[in-house]
């Protein structure tokens, strides 16, 4: 199951908890400082 669905994603594989991790990891940052109402969806380009 987890194989077919990483072979429809654009990207060829699932996010690891890594990838989620770097996300967090800035937004919480400062460069994150000026981004305001927006949504930053970690999915594996599945759209």
């Amino acid at each position: 199951m987890i194989q077919r669905l990483a072979s429809m994603a654009k990207l060829g594989h699932i996010d690891e908890p890594e990838y989620i991790l770097r996300v967090v990891l800035f937004w919480v940052s400062d460069a994150a400082g000026w981004v305001a109402g927006q949504s930053l969806g970690v999915n594996g380009e599945f759209a």
